[in-house]
């Protein structure tokens, strides 16, 4: 990944006002790996709006996927 493509990234992460700072280096890590959904139980979580990754609780999940 290019360095000037993670600056994007990180800007576009520390946009979005997480209430609790311990969060951001998953969120990162999760755009970085390019991952489809993050699965968390976090309510830190809740209200985030990206198209990917897609962040949703298991039950959600369950509904949605299985």
């Amino acid at each position: 990944m290019k360095w000037h493509t993670l600056l994007i990234i990180l800007t576009l992460i520390f946009s979005l006002k997480l209430r609790d700072e311990k969060d951001y280096p998953i969120l990162v890590s999760a755009i970085i790996a390019d991952v489809d959904v993050l699965i968390t139980g976090d309510k830190d979580f809740e209200g985030i709006d990206l198209e990917r990754p897609e962040i949703m609780t298991i039950k959600e999940f369950e509904e949605k996927y299985l």
